[in-house]
């Protein structure tokens, strides 16, 4: 195949592409019953899988507002000494 042959394939490719997307975006009914069609598809996690993900997620937050405390007391610490050591002097 030459390059001009090459050229012109992807360009019907590309132009085949564009006609489908505005066939597609010109019939917003088809596009809802695709989503719906995409959407039945998905496995939807359980109320309890979601309450345990909620619970272990707030938990998560709570460890690292915790430890971010705890660091931000420490260096406070560390630099508020250091500060006192050059004005005693």
């Amino acid at each position: 195949m030459t390059d001009y042959e090459l050229v012109e394939t992807a360009w019907q490719l590309g132009q085949d592409q564009s006609d489908k997307m505005a066939a597609f975006m010109a019939n917003p009914f088809h596009f809802l019953q695709e989503v719906r069609a995409e959407t039945a598809k998905v496995t939807w996690p359980t109320r309890k899988e979601t309450t345990i993900t909620t619970v272990l997620v707030l938990f998560m937050v709570l460890l690292a507002s915790l430890f971010f405390v705890v660091v931000d007391w420490s260096l406070r610490l560390i630099v508020s000494g250091l500060l006192s050591l050059g004005h005693a002097a």
